[in-house]
């Protein structure tokens, strides 16, 4: 077998499986938002108005985009909702790298919070990629061998 219809494999492969992963992935943490938002609102900068409603609605949102990332008619208006979200969600991780007290509060360090702000960058790339009808195999490499670490690095969380 060649090496580059090895690697279109490995990145077909790879899309079929992140797919459904992350769709779960979103629609998890979407739950989470909901049924258990203490950690959410702990997180949630003093600059955001009505904190409880914010973390309800984002929690939608990520539902959202795990429910309709699953069906393939849906998944690019998913995958764009989810870079929408991430936009939307990166100051509150920004809060945390700077908020030393908020880092001891939630048992992070400063380094944790910093590398939780570097993985939204793959997840923004991964939505991207997802949103593609037909991403080029060099752009899904790049993906696929990012959405490993990171799937690996938020289930170690």
């Amino acid at each position: 077998m060649e090496e580059s219809s090895l690697i279109t494999g490995f990145v077909a492969t790879t899309r079929d499986v992140s797919v459904p992963i992350m769709g779960l992935f979103y629609g998890y943490i979407g739950w989470k938002h909901i049924v258990d938002p203490k950690f959410f609102l702990d997180i949630m900068p003093p600059f955001i108005p009505f904190p409880k409603s914010a973390v309800f609605f984002t929690g939608l949102w990520e539902i959202g985009v795990g429910v309709f990332l699953l069906h393939p008619s849906t998944r690019r208006y998913a995958a764009l909702m989810a870079i929408g979200l991430l936009i939307a969600v990166f100051p509150v991780n920004i809060n945390v790298c700077f908020d030393i007290e908020m880092c001891r509060v939630l048992d992070f360090s400063q380094l944790e919070a910093i590398l939780r702000c570097f993985f939204q960058a793959p997840l923004v790339l991964i939505a991207g990629w997802h949103a593609l009808r037909e991403p080029s195999v060099s752009f899904g490499f790049v993906c696929s061998m990012l959405f490993y670490p990171t799937i690996f690095y938020f289930l170690t969380l």
